[in-house]
């Protein structure tokens, strides 16, 4: 794994995302790491509880658009399906996992690492973390089971208004949405994250699996099936002309002029 670190540390399986240089963001070999990492903290027997933090200042900057605009460039009919199953197999595999998973977020989570976030079961969050569904600045929709994800956490109404305007939501205000469990200073994040791991590691952890195995039947059941239509819906996207000038803007970093289209 060349993008994401894991190592156990007392019984927790610690899952550090590790591409600093690019904020952290998802292409297709972060997002193989990432899976390969939770399978391995999964069926690690000295594994309890798994954590996902990130190296450097911010989390999760969602994905990697010098990437995709560079395969882009090389092959026109490049498609974002691949990548989009790829972020939707994760996102499925962290709900169905048999251990608990604690995240913990800096600075921002945006677009799929806003999504990764809410794929947890615990979110702990920096006072000065914001949490943006960016995917709309770029023409394309929330992928990693956003939608879905942030519908159960927040509500249909709250999940369109974030989806469709990509609005940032700072991290005190997700805690009153629901979708963190705790919001700390900056410095503190690290220590809350492994002792939240610490405690929860310590309690009935067949317990805990089973309970997740009924949170899924109660509220996830069809997650899969949406997650089929949303790489669909995502491939789509991905052969707008809207799409393509909101990456090139983001790249060079001015404003996107969409056409609809």
């Amino acid at each position: 794994m060349s993008k994401v670190i894991y190592e156990v540390k007392e019984n927790i399986g610690q899952i550090i995302l590790n591409d600093p240089k690019n904020l952290n963001a998802i292409d297709d070999s972060m997002a193989e790491d990432l899976l390969a990492a939770l399978q391995q903290a999964e069926a690690d027997p000295e594994a309890k509880v798994i954590t996902i933090t990130a190296a450097g200042k911010v989390f999760c900057g969602g994905g990697n658009l010098k990437h995709i605009l560079s395969q882009f460039e090389a092959n026109p009919d490049y498609d974002l399906h691949d990548l989009a199953k790829k972020v939707a197999d994760t996102s499925l595999f962290m709900k169905k996992c048999k251990k608990l998973i604690v995240i913990g977020s800096q600075a921002a989570a945006a677009g799929a690492g806003f999504n990764l976030a809410l794929a947890g079961d615990f979110l702990i969050a920096s006072e000065e973390c914001q949490f943006i569904q960016a995917f709309v600045k770029i023409g394309l929709v929330p992928d990693m089971g956003g939608s879905y994800l942030l519908s159960r956490a927040v509500g249909a109404n709250k999940a369109a208004q974030l989806a469709l305007t990509g609005n940032p939501v700072k991290a005190q205000e997700g805690l009153e949405l629901g979708f963190i469990h705790q919001v700390v200073a900056n410095d503190e994040l690290e220590g809350a994250v492994f002792d939240l791991a610490k405690k929860l590691a310590r309690g009935p952890l067949k317990a805990y699996e089973l309970i997740k195995a009924e949170l899924f039947e109660a509220s996830f059941k069809d997650f899969e099936a949406y997650l089929e239509t949303e790489s669909h819906l995502q491939s789509e996207a991905s052969h707008t002309e809207d799409f393509k000038e909101g990456v090139r803007a983001f790249v060079e970093k001015r404003r996107a002029n969409f056409v609809g289209k």
